[in-house]
């Protein structure tokens, strides 16, 4: 059986491209690897990856929680940044690392990590999917939240720890486990989360991987530098993803410098725009920052050089201001204020990526009902409250504006609206209805809303809606939200949201809940 590799475009020290491992100490250059494997693959459920063909291309498509280090023998984090668990090893709390997602881009999170292990230590007679060798005592996963996922065992399992790192365990989509076992002998059937993605098989004969762009890779040190007249002229460096290492062709990576890394840090994106904050600049204000604004208005054409006072924040200077918020659809006033200034330097308000914008006081959260509690008067059409996700602790404004079932919401300023994006994981929130699907989106968000003096418990449905309806037309985000609490109501269905949890997730009632018993107090 023939197996491609194929080199693709750009990837990074941080993947821009394509991987390929290769056997002899000194790199070759190459587009595709093409190798023969004496047997084909049978099946790639995961815990089949013992055979060595399964398991051969089980390493390419999906990680794991952990990798064996082959040199030490220690395991050490993956997909799991970190891990505990109980003295006799009959509980293992597993902490996962944020934005991870399988390549149809659902989440890798607590909920797909339980279910993967719930298949592979009990199976699941319904599609034919077998108990994993690997894994003994297996009792059940409880998800503690988004990133946090728990397993219990029947007896001490000492060995749990060790199996995450094998093939066997490679992490794959809800979608793949909902197949039947003979549909995984499909490779394009499985999906996981690794470098390689599937991009056609031939039956038996053929197998061709591309590698997944924008994947992370560790950089283990060593180069090979290219050798004067030699007929190879790329840099090449040593690389390691999961437990997979070797030489990486210098055009098929991006090495970050270290503002990139942050951002990538922060944001997932080493492309991000970068946080900055600028001083209000009217006519005849002076210095550096008008400079600045100067130049950059002459690259945009908006201003001619040599006819204005360099520093100086004149008339030429105004006009070229006015110009530029007519074109850009920013209202029009010459004075080149914070949005103004964001627009035209291409950056985002500080604090965007490191949370919230604001710090709350949480006083002890309470639960109170929609229509008898008060709390529509306490939080009335037009008073902001500031909301906190319980999830990633990350708190903003908003402002209510409308709701008779419950509270619809806008973020009150672009920086409340950053804020919301970093919960979800976007770079602006008209992603978050685009990518509903693939983002899930329309998960229900446990909260804590502080209003005054009092913390409430309540949920979320963060898909902006009511386009119409959008109320702060400069906030860039295009509608509301909607905030429930005790006992309100849907939109769609005008009845309380409380059926039981549904494919491992919350109804309103039950984030409102959640969020009352994760705080620290709460008063029912």
């Amino acid at each position: 059986m023939h197996r491609h590799f194929r080199l693709t475009a750009l990837a990074a020290l941080f993947l821009s491209g394509a991987f390929s491992v290769w056997a002899a100490d000194t790199p070759v250059k190459g587009g595709t690897l093409i190798y023969l494997e004496q047997q084909p693959h049978t099946n790639l459920y995961p815990p089949a990856g013992g055979f060595y063909p399964n398991g051969g291309i089980l390493n390419q498509i999906t990680d794991k929680l952990t990798w064996q280090n082959p040199k030490t023998l220690e395991i050490e984090p993956w997909i799991a940044e970190s891990w505990t668990s109980n003295a006799d090893k009959t509980e293992y709390t597993f902490h996962l690392r944020k934005g991870v997602t399988f390549s149809d881009g659902t989440p890798l999170d607590a909920a797909a990590v339980a279910k993967n292990f719930d298949t592979y230590g009990l199976g699941d007679k319904a599609h034919r999917l077998p108990v994993s060798e690997v894994i003994n005592n297996y009792q059940r996963s409880e998800v503690i939240d988004p990133l946090t996922v728990k397993f219990y065992f029947n007896k001490p399992s000492p060995g749990f720890l060790q199996g995450t790192a094998t093939i066997g365990s490679g992490l794959v989509s809800l979608s793949t486990l909902q197949r039947n076992f003979e549909e995984l002998g499909d490779a394009r059937h499985i999906i996981g989360s690794g470098p390689f993605v599937v991009q056609d098989e031939k039956p038996g004969r053929e197998l061709t991987l591309v590698y997944t762009a924008g994947t992370k890779l560790t950089y283990l040190g060593n180069y090979i530098a290219p050798v004067a007249g030699s007929a190879d002229s790329y840099w090449w460096f040593n690389v390691r993803y999961g437990s997979v290492s070797g030489w990486m062709r210098g055009d098929c990576v991006r090495i970050l410098t270290q503002e990139e890394k942050a951002l990538y840090d922060k944001t997932g994106n080493p492309d991000a725009p970068r946080e900055a904050t600028y001083r209000t600049l009217s006519l005849n204000d002076t210095g550096d920052d008008v400079t600045a604004l100067q130049n950059k208005l002459v690259e945009k054409g908006m201003l001619i050089s040599g006819a204005y006072t360099a520093g100086l924040y004149d008339t030429a200077t105004r006009n070229a201001v006015l110009a530029f918020q007519k074109s850009y659809g920013l209202a029009q006033d010459g004075i080149a204020g914070e949005k103004t200034q964001h627009a035209l330097f291409g950056t985002v308000p500080e604090g965007t990526y490191s949370g919230g914008t604001v710090t709350p006081v949480l006083y002890p959260v309470e639960k109170i009902d929609w229509y008898t509690g008060g709390i529509q008067s306490i939080w009335s059409v037009g008073t902001v409250g500031v909301v906190t996700d319980v999830y990633t602790g990350i708190s903003f404004r908003a402002q209510r504006l409308y709701g008779d079932n419950h509270a619809d919401c806008e973020p009150l300023t672009t920086a409340d609206t950053a804020a919301i994006c970093r919960i979800y994981g976007v770079s602006n929130a008209q992603e978050i209805s685009d990518r509903e699907q693939a983002l899930q989106s329309w998960r229900r968000r446990p909260l804590w809303v502080t209003i005054g003096t009092r913390t409430f418990c309540a949920s979320m449905y963060g898909i902006p809606h009511n386009y119409e309806g959008d109320r702060i037309p400069d906030n860039n985000y295009n509608g509301q939200f909607c905030v429930h609490f005790v006992n309100s109501r849907t939109h769609s269905t005008n009845r309380v949201d409380e059926r039981a949890s549904y494919n491992g997730y919350f109804s309103h009632q039950d984030a409102i809940q959640y969020a009352y018993s994760h705080s620290q107090s709460g008063i029912k």
